[in-house]
């Protein structure tokens, strides 16, 4: 385990803006598609990029709507109950799948200031450092300093498996 705090009802609401970004994301996706195809627009030249209008149009705006309300009625329900469940230790594994999420949708996360971003910094042992705790690291130095730098969808918690320590060799 790590020593990162979570809540549970942060994760589900950071996962609820996610549903909520995908559903209506899929629905401009589908609107503009039926767009293009019933005015002919992709055969006759540039595509058309506006909304559908008339009963189809108002059937695309209300699956937003909805979607958009159910999501922050869920969100403001997990808000209330965040006390409730309180704050635990995170798992390697949650920090993992934060890695990839953040690694394939971070710019996205940060943006929507979703919950499940994860924000760049120097970290030791699993915990984030701040300023301080970093030059406190860095003047307790032996003469050797390392800086490791993760790729893509990991972490710093996987620089160490199976026993192996990756920054100590």
């Amino acid at each position: 385990m790590t020593e990162n705090p979570r809540n549970i009802s942060t994760d589900l609401r950071g996962i609820g803006s996610l549903t909520v970004d995908a559903v209506t994301g899929i629905t401009d996706m589908v609107e503009l598609l039926h767009h293009t195809i019933v005015s002919f627009a992709g055969m006759l030249g540039a595509p058309d990029q506006q909304r559908t209008n008339g009963i189809t149009g108002m059937v695309y705006r209300n699956i937003r709507g909805i979607t958009r309300w159910v999501g922050s009625a869920v969100d403001a329900m997990l808000g209330e109950f965040g006390a409730i469940l309180g704050e635990e230790a995170s798992s390697r594994g949650r920090e993992a799948a934060l890695s990839i999420l953040n690694g394939v949708l971070g710019d996205h996360l940060v943006a929507r200031n979703n919950p499940l971003a994860v924000p760049m910094n120097f970290r030791h042992k699993g915990k984030p450092l701040d300023d301080q705790a970093l030059a406190n690291l860095v003047e307790k130095a032996d003469g050797r300093l390392v800086v490791m730098v993760h790729g893509s969808c990991m972490n710093d918690l996987q620089w160490r498996r199976h026993g192996h320590d990756h920054g100590a060799a």
